[in-house]
């Protein structure tokens, strides 16, 4: 069904996560405190902005996963080193962790219908309290991420983006949520998780060009 083909997609993003106790973390928050409704609503409760890949059922889980794919495709991007320098293998974990949970908490604790201003907050709370009591990731790290995530909306956020990491999270998500996405998205295939792949890459036709 729907929520087992999202859980699927969402366990093979959580793959792309390089330190193995932060891939880990995610995978298990994902399993035991993501509400429900995360598996199966549009990214959009408004039906404004986003592409159309993201306005269906799973669509905030296909925003998810194109936001991350975004992360590790711009790695390695030359532009991403003069922007955000210092970057490391490290960086890139805590942004695909804080770009796989950013949304989880969209509509809030409950599905209420509607965006909750406040979801990066509560999904960066979520997530600490998870991290501290039931992981071994240090308290440093976990901020990080947290961090990350409760700044992820950029200027329409109460939390503004500092660090390196920070900005480069809300990037991703920012761009993941543009209508232009649809250029590089076969949207004739909503259903990409029928046919999807252990390369999380491969339904978005990035160029290999790194500049």
């Amino acid at each position: 069904n729907s929520v087992e083909q999202s859980k699927f997609l969402m366990s093979e993003a959580v793959k792309l996560i390089p330190n193995i106790k932060i891939r880990n973390a995610g995978k298990d928050f994902l399993d035991t405190r993501v509400p429900d409704y995360f598996w199966l609503i549009a990214a959009t409760s408004t039906g404004l902005n986003h592409p159309t890949f993201s306005k269906s059922v799973c669509g905030l889980v296909r925003h998810t996963v194109v936001a991350a794919n975004y992360a590790a495709n711009l790695y390695n991007s030359k532009i991403v080193y003069s922007l955000f320098a210092p970057f490391s293998r490290e960086d890139l974990s805590f942004v695909l962790a804080a770009i796989l949970l950013h949304d989880t908490f969209k509509l809030g604790y409950k599905d209420n219908g509607r965006t909750v201003y406040s979801h990066g907050s509560i999904a960066a709370d979520e997530f600490y309290d998870f991290a501290t009591k039931e992981t071994t990731i240090e308290k440093d790290d976990i901020e990080i991420i947290c961090n990350a995530i409760s700044s992820h909306m950029g200027r329409w956020g109460r939390n503004q983006p500092e660090s390196h990491i920070d900005k480069f999270v809300s990037l991703c998500d920012y761009l993941s949520a543009q209508k232009e996405m649809e250029r590089f998205y076969d949207t004739s295939k909503l259903n990409i998780i029928d046919n999807y792949e252990s390369d999380c890459t491969k339904f978005i036709n990035f160029s290999n060009n790194d500049e």
